[in-house]
């Protein structure tokens, strides 16, 4: 009998093509069935197998590549029915985000302050931010091919027998490393390079190789090659650079093959130290963060290698740049910055100290604050938390000044692998997020899979519309086990840490009763078992459903808390596809409508004593905060880079302001209209002159370059700058048209700029008096910054000349460099200097 053939036909909706995540995806799919897969390039001619990772790759599928899905075999059409799942709703969550750079060189722009102090340096294209100082240390790996390339074939039993062994070897250091590893970018990126060691096309090649009368090295050397052609004749850069995780793994093979290994490439520095070499491995990487690594500056690597991102995940600055042109020596100290694109040498004493500076201040910015709560202007507690999928997210998310998790997304344990993890897994993984963040509490939503998030080894059968069907908590009655172990592992956590259980997509209380049920006979379990929990953790549920919003009078009575998923809760609201283009016009949370039933929401719980937070996509919107605010959210909860934006919104608010504006927003009868209010609320919103934020005393500045390049910073940090190059820039032309030096002690550079968004004064005292261009009226203790939008003419003039008549008053400066903390001196500023200018806004 003929085995049965199906096929289906698609075109690749990913812009950057089948690349490894995705191919993955297909390969895991793939495997589950007998069946025999394939797929057809219509452009290329080239046939790939759908259960290889490689030969996927090496069929060098592009964006809008018409492809043929191929299957033949006994379980053929469910393979066919699975696979065409997978590529209609779940490939396109494989995407990566490009990261834009600018190509080497083309655009670098250093301060004004630091180019007036005339570096050494070589422009370089920056692919993860940061400042790096140490000593060059130049990485030259050595080519292993000229000692395979010598070895005599001896038979193919014995070069199979090596080349498994060196394999099996590989495979134990790679299954290590993921075991230890606690980074979720580093941890994908070796479940990527595993795959590739153990993936099918390349072992078929190496031992058809081998066969051919190949030694075991000289078979790992030529299909690393071959692939290395196919990949690198790509036009996606991002499938060109996957050529560095083939030469990654295979170049580990023959290390183990031919005795070598990658510490014996070079001893590394046993002081802080910055690695230039031509290209890198992630292995290597790994290996190199043994010792005290700071950057890297490499000649090649683009910015989609898994290199830059475990460098940005790792917090590594990284460019790259022509290294052979710059005269860098060995063992001298240098400078990488990563934000602008510049490698410094030759250092001469008045750049480290600047670029020492620059790395402080920006750790300042990081560190401001970020652990404290955000406050609203009359002192109302808004708890700022993180939403997070992996437990190595959690030490970012604590450095951004997360208080607690609002969000702890577990399904990402159970994706991506052949069976769901047991409840001691889960156990270990709960705890350890905990762990970090106690005492405040980590809130873990149970298992919210199905719609876009499949797991293959529960078959769920396919629907025609996934997003209304068969999904979270409606899967638990059937797949009761599952979720009884995910319980009891979260109530183990809870004996030792602050855990708080949600559960996502109810929508009546009927499930939300069938829960706590549930949850009561597994505590009834534990207590028989002698199993400590806390007995009275706290768990709530997801307002993601509309109808659930219209019985909290019933579910309140027996819930902690609530939490808006504002982005589905939105396209059931509006019965709008969020991921749809031709809908996109119809998804916008600032429907007056879906204000509303927001309103509706907070206020029910609220009269019930429930505490109300948001962890949707409108928590991470600073422009939003207001209205947040205004409505009476409790608590927000959002990605870790997102933190210190929102905190800082938050704590410059007005929360009756907010209340008036939400009052006014609701009023509104269109989106449209909802914007313009909002807008002219920002518009509106009166910023002082002057902050305390702004106020620095004591500064160590030796120049006017470091003064002016730390009082800019400041306002930056305070959010009022656009762009902090391009408003120092502006402040320099003045400095070189003439003196900003008042006398007296004084000096006060100023500009009208573009880049400024709030008219604003800073005020610095310094440590000692420092020169001041090259006037000669003597030195300078006190500046005074002053920046003025564009179009303020007048109330900048009136500003610097009402500070020049205040500065000729022994009582003003003799208060401007006694008073001992920020808050006397924004006073003295507020009292003296803007009494009469409160209108310049």
């Amino acid at each position: 009998m003929t085995p049965m053939s199906c096929q289906y036909r698609f075109a690749i909706s990913l812009q950057q093509g089948l690349h490894a995540r995705p191919a993955e995806a297909i390969r895991s799919t793939a495997s589950l069935f007998s069946a025999d897969i394939h797929l057809s390039n219509g452009r290329n001619g080239r046939r790939a197998d759908a259960k290889s990772v490689l030969s996927i790759l090496s069929a060098d599928f592009r964006w809008l590549d018409e492809c043929l899905l191929e299957t033949s075999g006994a379980d053929s059409q469910e393979a066919l029915d699975a696979l065409t799942k997978l590529v209609q709703e779940d490939l396109a969550a494989r995407e990566e985000p490009l990261v834009e750079t600018e190509p080497q060189g083309s655009s670098l722009r250093l301060p004004r302050s630091l180019r007036n102090l005339k570096p050494d340096f070589i422009a370089a294209r920056p692919l993860a931010e940061g400042v790096a100082i140490g000593r060059a240390f130049f990485l030259r790996t050595p080519s292993f091919d000229d000692l395979a390339s010598q070895e005599v074939f001896t038979s193919t039993r014995n070069e199979k027998e090596r080349l498994d062994k060196a394999m099996e070897c590989v495979k134990g250091k790679l299954l290590a490393h993921l075991e230890l590893q606690e980074n979720a970018e580093i941890f994908s990126i070796m479940k990527t390079h595993l795959s590739l060691l153990e993936d099918r096309d390349w072992l078929v090649h190496l031992r058809d190789a081998i066969a051919s009368g190949y030694t075991a090295s000289q078979a790992v050397m030529r299909i690393r090659d071959q692939y290395k052609e196919l990949l690198q004749q790509s036009t996606t850069a991002y499938l060109r650079e996957r050529w560095i995780d083939i030469h990654d793994i295979a170049e580990q093979v023959l290390e183990n093959l031919l005795g070598r290994t990658i510490a014996s490439k070079r001893p590394l520095p046993e002081g802080p130290f910055i690695c230039l070499a031509e290209s890198l491995n992630p292995s290597e990487l790994l290996w190199l963060r043994s010792a005290p690594l700071q950057g890297l500056c490499l000649q090649e690597c683009g910015p989609t290698s898994h290199v830059v991102v475990m460098a940005r995940s790792l917090g590594i600055p990284l460019v790259v740049a022509d290294l052979a042109s710059g005269g860098i020596r060995e063992g001298e100290e240098i400078i990488i910055e990563g934000r602008w694109g510049a490698i410094f040498h030759s250092l001469s004493p008045v750049i480290q100290r600047y670029m020492r500076r620059e790395a402080s201040l920006i750790r300042s910015q990081q560190t401001q604050e970020l652990c404290s709560t955000a406050r609203t202007h009359p002192q109302v507690p808004v708890m700022i938390r993180a939403n997070i999928g992996f437990r190595d997210e959690a030490p970012a998310a604590r450095i951004q000044g997360a208080q607690g998790v609002g969000l702890l997304r577990t399904e990402l344990l159970f994706l991506n692998r052949d069976q769901a993890p047991d409840e001691e897994e889960q156990y270990r993984d709960y705890a350890a997020v905990a762990a970090s963040f106690h005492p405040e509490p980590v809130t873990i939503r149970t298992l919210d899979v199905g719609g876009d998030k499949e797991l293959s080894y529960l078959k769920i059968p396919p629907e025609a519309n996934p997003f209304l069907g068969y999904r979270a908590v409606r899967l638990y009655d059937e797949y009761s086990t599952l979720i009884r172990h995910q319980i009891r592992a979260i109530l183990r956590v809870s004996a030792q840490f602050h855990v708080r259980i949600m559960v996502p997509m109810i929508s009546c209380l009927e499930e939300w009763l069938s829960f706590r049920a549930r949850l009561e006979s597994i505590m009834q379990e534990l207590d028989q078992e002698g199993i400590a929990f806390d007995r009275s953790i706290r768990v709530g549920l997801m307002v993601e459903i509309p109808s659930i919003a219209f019985a909290l009078d019933k579910v309140c009575v027996n819930c902690d808390f609530i939490s808006l998923g504002t982005n589905d809760l939105l396209q059931y609201f509006l019965a709008c596809d969020r991921q749809s283009e031709k809908l996109a016009y119809l998804y916008d949370d600032l429907h007056p409508s879906f204000l509303r039933l927001l309103r509706k929401v907070v206020q029910d719980a609220h009269a019930r004593g429930v505490r109300v937070s948001l962890c949707g996509e409108m928590g991470q919107q600073v422009d939003k905060v207001p209205i947040l605010l205004g409505l009476g959210v409790d608590e927000i909860s959002l990605s870790s880079q997102k933190i210190p934006d929102i905190r800082m919104a938050v704590e410059r608010q007005d929360p009756a302001s907010c209340v008036q504006l939400v009052d006014r927003l609701l009023a509104q009868g269109t989106a449209h209209d909802v914007k313009t209010v909002l807008e002219c609320f920002w518009e509106d919103q009166a910023r002082d002159l002057t902050d305390v934020d702004l106020v620095i005393l004591g500064a160590d500045c030796e120049n006017r370059e470091e003064a002016i390049r730390e009082l800019v910073h400041r306002l930056d940090r305070n959010g009022r700058t656009r762009d902090s190059i391009a408003l120092e820039e502006d402040i320099w032309l003045r400095e070189d048209v003439y003196a900003t030096q008042l006398g007296y002690g004084f000096a006060v550079p100023h500009c009208k700029s573009r880049q400024v968004t709030a008219n604003s004064i800073a005020f610095l005292r310094l440590k000692a008096p420092i020169a001041w261009g090259e006037s000669s009226a003597g030195t300078v203790d006190c500046i005074v910054l002053i920046a003025m939008k564009e179009g303020a003419t007048q109330q900048h003039m009136k500003v610097i000349s009402n500070l020049a008549r205040k500065v000729m008053r022994e009582e003003f400066r003799h208060a401007l460099r006694t008073e001992n903390s920020p808050q006397a001196i924004h006073a003295l500023l507020c009292q003296d200097l803007l009494a009469h200018e409160s209108g310049v806004q």
